[in-house]
């Protein structure tokens, strides 16, 4: 079960590391080509397409095909949308909380296609090894 566990924690490791790369690359793209602006509607979903055009040699996959942007905490329930509260977003002139963020937004919105399956049996029984049937057979022999 542990090595299990340390597997899972790892492949979130490298998952972190990638968002983290894609976000930088992202951040001093759009930060260069000066796509940011006051109104975050305006480059939200320009980011997004970008993120879909960086993530296609990688391992990862967008979950949501549609992402509503909205401002504030509203009561709509759709679940078929992921929704992002644009006022939680930090000021993209903030460089480290900005490309921190977006690695998180990268995370929260994609899923790695690497899975690791899950441990067969977390804990195995010593009458179903093989050293305990050659000590059995040891046994019996001598």
């Amino acid at each position: 079960m542990l090595f299990g566990v340390y597997l899972s924690k790892l492949n979130r490791v490298e998952l972190m590391e990638n968002c983290l790369t894609i976000a930088e690359k992202l951040y001093l793209s759009f930060y260069d080509k000066r796509k940011f602006s006051a109104v975050s509607t305006e480059w939200l979903n320009s980011l997004v397409k970008e993120i879909k055009k960086e993530i296609v040699g990688t391992d990862l996959e967008i979950v949501f095909s549609n992402i509503y942007f909205k401002q504030g905490f509203k009561n709509d329930i759709n679940d078929n949308l992921s929704k992002l509260d644009i006022s939680l977003i930090p000021n993209y002139e903030c460089e480290y909380e900005f490309i921190l963020w977006l690695a998180c937004f990268i995370e929260k919105i994609t899923i790695s296609s690497k899975h690791t399956p899950p441990p067969i049996k977390a804990y195995i029984p010593d009458e179903y090894t093989y050293s305990y049937k050659l000590n059995k057979n040891f046994k019996s022999h001598s």
